[in-house]
């Protein structure tokens, strides 16, 4: 089994982002990374956590579904004043949501 490098870990990332990795395609990437450089999974997994380019399903899937009804709130707060006091969102609020993303 290799050791870790900066150069090895640079290697990583840029096969992992080359792949183009999905939320479905992430695990199969890793683990044939992983097999090419002798590595296991988990170590690579870590590495591309830590460079923040890690694709994890469910948090994809959760901020697609928080933008969506952040967009959707402020919507809500340009059209509708009325409708904005039944669903207690304040336009600044929804201002707050969207710049979380």
């Amino acid at each position: 089994m290799a050791t870790w490098t900066e150069e090895l870990k640079q290697e990583v990332i840029a096969k992992y982002e080359g792949a183009g990795p999905t939320p479905e395609s992430s695990t199969e990437i890793i683990k044939d990374i992983a097999e090419e450089i002798e590595m296991s999974p988990n170590g690579v997994r870590m590495v591309l956590v830590q460079a923040g380019v890690y694709v994890k399903k469910k948090q994809v899937l959760v901020q697609q579904k928080l933008k969506h009804l952040a967009v959707m709130a402020q919507n809500v707060c340009q059209k509708s004043p009325a409708l904005l006091n039944s669903v207690q969102l304040s336009k600044q609020q929804a201002k707050k949501l969207m710049k979380t993303f």
